[in-house]
């Protein structure tokens, strides 16, 4: 699960607010694009709700403008290049 980032939550839009005096048309569908791929789960052993993306891929398409294919490890954006993978067994023996 995605936590997600200040600079992409509400608080980018009331920055918005602030400066331009309200917020646009545009900034309120934007809003409501990113809301629709936000969700609140409780994690084990916590009382609160926190919000996560679940579906990055769902985000990045719907709200951030992406392609398809710009999602590596998907069917439309390819397998995912070597050279980006790491064998956690290694990384484990780094601590």
């Amino acid at each position: 699960m995605a936590r997600l980032p200040p600079a992409l939550g509400p608080g980018r839009f009331a920055a918005r607010a602030c400066c331009r005096g309200s917020l646009s048309e545009q900034d309120i569908l934007d809003h409501a694009r990113f809301l629709e791929c936000v969700e609140e789960i409780t994690l084990e052993g916590e009382s609160d709700p926190r919000p996560v993306i679940r579906d990055f891929a769902r985000f990045a398409t719907h709200v951030l403008g992406w392609e398809p294919a710009d999602l590596m490890g998907t069917t439309e954006g390819g397998p995912i290049p070597e050279s980006l993978e790491v064998n956690l067994r290694l990384m484990r023996s780094c601590y």
